[in-house]
């Protein structure tokens, strides 16, 4: 779908995931800087409509699931700009197949922005079957390699944006949360390094994507990590104890990711969602192990895969920081901070403004109790 007239700014933007972190950053960004523009705002929860409408008065709120193709259609209505960005265990297939058609028959979408979580340089054939098949392949993070594929064969004008990189509000979330909170724990299935960035400027660098109306976007697909921080666990964990006051005590091992973790994944998303970031997170391990690989190349990347795989962590450290302060293209390298037009926001700085969101609640678990699960 073509856009003789690209330069010309959007009358209208439809928001997915407009009361979640990132795309609250999107709404808020635009409402800021253009508040000419119409905002519609779309949450699949109906629960969620009136505090969604109270929290953005100026917007029109509407009810609609990927999965119902009649509600995609009356949301897609008269909008030229729309936001998708999809939880964890979507089905992708489905999913992005309904929004293709409601785009498609409304006629009037000039830009369509899309959030990506899998890592750089994924293919479906590089993904283990277990994960590939999970939930009728309805899975997490590696099912936006599928809705890739669709928007590609699509036509529509897309952008995509990547996010190789833990959220910073994980910390405080469903990921790492009750661990931090009541035992002073922050607990993972396995130790490595991973970039780390902040939702809310997520959300701005895709508001900000559709009011620069650059055709160049169209077919882009941009890195969004934040250049500053690539830490594992231990680090983390290092920099929560500083900044809360407080030793919080990093603990690898499925028996404790299950306990502060897995109990409630299983809640959200369905029993078996546990065991499918279990082994997820492992073979994350493994991608990490092949980009080390194809950044370094020849004999010097098998090596490089053999010490992300196999060293110790002092070499590890060594190796991730020679890819990060290299930023080898299609690795590291981000495109945030020319988005955004400023330093984008670091872990540290993140932690200082939510420490109320990470403080111990009154009726906490003893972190002796905790500490003593393995």
């Amino acid at each position: 779908m073509s856009d003789a007239n690209f330069s010309d700014p959007l009358a209208s933007i439809l928001v997915f995931g407009a009361s979640g972190h990132v795309g609250s950053g999107v709404a808020d960004h635009i409402l800021k800087h253009a508040p000419d523009i119409r905002l519609r705002l779309a949450t699949s929860d109906n629960a969620k409509r009136v505090a969604l409408q109270q929290r953005y008065p100026h917007a029109e709120v509407c009810v609609c699931s990927y999965y119902d193709l009649e509600s995609l259609v009356t949301a897609f209505d008269g909008v030229e700009g729309v936001y998708m960005i999809t939880p964890d265990f979507t089905n992708e297939q489905l999913a992005v197949s309904n929004i293709i058609n409601a785009a498609k028959g409304s006629g009037s979408i000039r830009h369509i922005v899309r959030l990506m979580g899998d890592p750089p340089g994924m293919t479906l054939d590089r993904v283990p079957e277990f994960l590939r098949n999970f939930n009728g392949g309805a899975s997490a993070a590696v099912g936006h390699t599928i809705a890739r594929q669709l928007f590609d064969a699509s036509g529509l004008p897309v952008t995509y944006t990547s996010v190789a990189a833990y959220f910073m509000d994980d910390l405080s979330g469903i990921w790492h949360g009750s661990g931090i909170v009541n035992a002073d724990i922050l607990a993972e299935v396995k130790c490595h390094h991973m970039p780390y960035v902040d939702p809310a400027e997520v959300g701005e660098a895709a508001a900000r994507i559709f009011l620069r109306r650059n055709p160049q976007d169209i077919g882009a697909d941009y890195l969004l990590n934040n250049g500053i921080d690539c830490w594992d666990f231990h680090d983390v964990s290092k920099i929560l104890s500083e900044e809360l006051g407080r030793k919080i005590t990093y603990i690898e091992g499925e028996k404790t990711y299950r306990q502060w973790i897995g109990v409630e994944l299983d809640k959200k998303f369905g029993k078996g969602a546990a065991d499918f970031m279990i082994a997820y997170f492992r073979w994350e391990d493994s991608v990490m192990a092949d980009i080390a690989k194809d950044a370094m190349g020849g004999i010097k990347g098998k090596v490089a895969a053999c010490i992300q795989l196999k060293g110790p962590r002092w070499l590890k450290e060594l190796l991730v920081r020679k890819l990060w302060e290299s930023k080898a293209e299609d690795v590291y390298y981000d495109h945030l901070e020319v988005i955004l037009q400023r330093k984008p926001k670091s872990l540290r700085q993140w932690i200082k403004e939510n420490k109320h969101a990470l403080e111990k609640s009154s009726n906490h678990q003893s972190t002796e109790y905790s500490l003593n699960v393995n």
